[in-house]
């Protein structure tokens, strides 16, 4: 769940296109603290911690925290668009119809 309330957020309230909000590194809360997702295909979008501050682990693995394939309706340009996990096994497609 959390991995689709990432996405989510990040495209309704961030207004991230659909195909960044699933492309940009995840987080899970884990006991007494958060993880992220540091693998190469994101590491350098991912900031700088005090790890003596911040109580945080970085995970170099893909797909840790739940992949998620998304649809969104554009009511402006009365379009549906639709992207899907770029870091899975499979071919990733990002389609907009009208």
């Amino acid at each position: 769940i959390t991995a689709v309330t990432q996405v989510a957020h990040r495209h309704l309230a961030q207004k991230s296109e659909l195909k960044r909000a699933l492309f940009l590194p995840r987080v899970y809360p884990f006991e007494d603290s958060l993880w992220i997702e540091d693998h190469d295909g994101v590491k350098q979008l991912n900031a700088d911690f005090n790890m003596e501050s911040y109580p945080v682990k970085m995970i170099d693995e893909k797909a840790r925290f739940g992949r998620v394939h998304a649809i969104a309706y554009d009511s402006i340009s009365k379009s549906w668009i639709g992207a899907a996990e770029p870091d899975w096994e499979g071919t990733v497609e990002n389609h907009i119809t009208k």
